[in-house]
């Protein structure tokens, strides 16, 4: 029974945690860190080749696992990181916003189904 009357609380001060450390990961003006949906966040770094979005997913991985965040069953909490870079309209595979999500979400899922705490680019 703690669990259910504890899970959410500590679920949602994790997240506040993990949010902490992308928006220290984003650090230009321009960058964007948002909360996406339960577990899963956005990161938009404008103007930003592979080499630097590599750098800042590691970045987010390296604060998540440096957080020591622990589920209720005791399973440690990793940043799992679908990365994609790319400039919607500019590029073939990526006509619109939309299909920019989806390929991370792509990457993301390839990482969870891997067993997750790593990241994939596409």
């Amino acid at each position: 029974m703690r669990g259910s009357r504890h899970g959410h609380l500590d679920g949602d001060r994790a997240l506040v945690r993990v949010a902490a450390v992308l928006q220290r990961c984003a650090r230009r003006d321009t960058d964007l860190a948002v909360r996406y949906g339960g577990d899963e966040f956005v990161l938009v770094l404008r103007d930003t080749d592979a080499e630097g979005a590599l750098r800042v997913a590691r970045g987010v991985i390296d604060g998540v696992a440096a957080l020591a965040l622990a589920s209720p069953d005791g399973a440690k909490v990793g940043a799992s990181v679908g990365l994609v870079t790319r400039v919607p309209g500019k590029a073939a595979d990526c006509p619109d916003c939309q299909t920019l999500l989806r390929l991370a979400d792509d990457a993301l899922y390839q990482v969870k189904d891997a067993g997750g705490g790593a990241l994939v680019c596409a």
